[in-house]
């Protein structure tokens, strides 16, 4: 529109001011007047779908944002209910970290496997918060907590039924396995505080694992002796959220 509207001021105040365009003008016409029309109305066309776009992307946002409330509204649930999964996760892995015994019926390794296994809703929340957020941080450290959940269920369910029977295990695997779930718990509880207040959550520091494995694990699992396997999952964290830290958490 803007360029049919200057084509016809150039034309008009070349006409008004100089006598030898006035004269071309008018041979031209017929020619110039159909040729401004033509862009006026294409100019119209295109203004018309620009703002069709506009209200198309207005809706879709309007649309996400709706989706993204709905997902937070049930996200604090969701993330209590995986906390305790994971907490299961970390007792089990403790367990077997110390003996085999009470792994060796199936009934009690099909009742471990049924006490880490995340509920279909709380997936379903989660993958809703990823799809919809307004915060990469925060869609990151879900998709981080489904993919590490996955990879260590899976080794769970392996080692239960025997599928690793000729991977020779280490005392040092069983410890990182137990570290493991307690790091899974960890990474999903520093959601909280952005379920709750929209808070840029926290990073993962070995602080932060040790007083898991004081405080939720039986008495007689200490965190010194998880030094290592501590170590290892920090620098894990940063490797893989480095970019979802907080900045004050660095200072």
């Amino acid at each position: 529109m803007g360029m049919a509207l200057g084509a016809v001021s150039t034309c008009i105040l070349a006409a008004i001011f100089d006598a030898e365009f006035s004269v071309g003008l008018e041979k031209f016409y017929t020619f110039l007047i159909p040729v401004i029309i033509s862009l006026f109305v294409a100019s119209l066309a295109v203004a018309g779908v620009l703002a069709s776009i506009a209200s198309q992307d207005a809706r879709e946002e309007e649309t996400r944002k709706r989706k993204l409330m709905a997902a937070r509204a049930k996200l604090p649930f969701a993330l209590s209910q995986a906390s305790d999964i994971f907490l299961a996760g970390s007792r089990h892995a403790a367990r077997l970290e110390r003996t085999e015994e009470t792994f060796v019926t199936t009934e009690i390794a099909n009742r471990t496997v049924r006490e880490m296994t995340l509920p279909t809703d709380v997936v379903q929340t989660f993958l809703e918060v990823i799809e919809n957020h307004d915060r990469t941080d925060v869609a990151n450290r879900l998709s981080g907590i489904l993919r590490e959940y996955q990879v260590h269920m899976s080794r769970w369910v392996n080692r239960i039924n025997g599928d690793d029977a000729n991977f020779i295990e280490t005392e040092g695997d069983r410890r990182r396995r137990t570290v493991a779930w307690v790091y899974l718990m960890a990474l999903n509880e520093t959601l909280f505080e952005y379920a709750r207040d929209s808070v840029r959550p926290e990073p993962v520091v070995e602080e932060t694992l040790r007083g898991k494995i004081r405080f939720r694990l039986p008495e007689e699992f200490q965190p010194d002796q998880y030094k290592e396997e501590t170590a290892y999952y920090v620098q894990h964290f940063h490797r893989r959220f480095s970019n979802s830290i907080s900045p004050d958490a660095l200072a």
